[in-house]
């Protein structure tokens, strides 16, 4: 499974009209492509922020360009936009509430972070209450890492954070990273 990961922020005043943009022009478009199989946005309503995430079955499917680049007109800070392959999937990839860490892998070390992962990292996750369900993507080069974690609620979702869940987590890649991951909260989700 493949998945494409389009990130951005539109500025909070303009974050409907670049949900009804997604939904009307972008969606439509990665549908009708071949072995697509779902997507997710994820947004933060007071900040603008807005992730989508597209998830095929098997190859890099050819996509009608022109719904991304109209995306454009609605994204104003940061647009990243890149294919990753799924190495893990557990869970559903659905909820309210949704955390993406993304991180620089050091080279060679993009085995060690998804085996470390699925043998450390998920099992802590699935434990924790309100934890839904979460993907962990890597970029082709091996390089970049991406970890989602979707919860039932934004409330859920910082509790793991202040009993210690995510902190215990981080120190267990570490050295396997080149440099701090980022963590950024999103407290909507919409599968369509």
């Amino acid at each position: 499974m493949i998945a494409r990961v389009v990130s951005g922020s539109t500025g909070a005043s303009q974050l409907d009209a670049a949900l009804r943009h997604i939904r009307d022009r972008v969606v439509p478009a990665w549908r009708a492509s071949s072995g697509f199989d779902r997507v997710a946005v994820l947004s933060h309503r007071s900040t603008g922020r807005l992730a989508v995430i597209g998830l095929w079955h098997g190859d890099l499917p050819p996509i009608d360009a022109r719904s991304l680049e109209s995306l454009n007109e609605h994204l104003d800070q940061a647009r990243v936009d890149a294919w990753f392959s799924v190495e893990i999937s557990t869970g559903h990839i659905e909820g309210d509430a949704g955390r993406i860490v993304s991180a620089a892998v050091q080279p060679g070390s993009g085995e060690n972070v998804i085996a470390r992962f699925q043998n450390v990292i998920m099992h802590a996750a699935t434990a924790q209450s309100g934890f839904r369900g979460g993907l962990l993507l890597m970029h082709e080069d091996r390089r970049q890492v991406v970890s989602i974690g979707l919860w039932n609620s934004h409330a859920e979702l910082i509790e793991s954070e202040r009993t210690g869940y995510f902190g215990r987590q981080l120190p267990r890649l570490s050295r396997f990273l080149d440099g701090p991951p980022s963590n950024v909260h999103y407290d909507t989700i919409i599968a369509m």
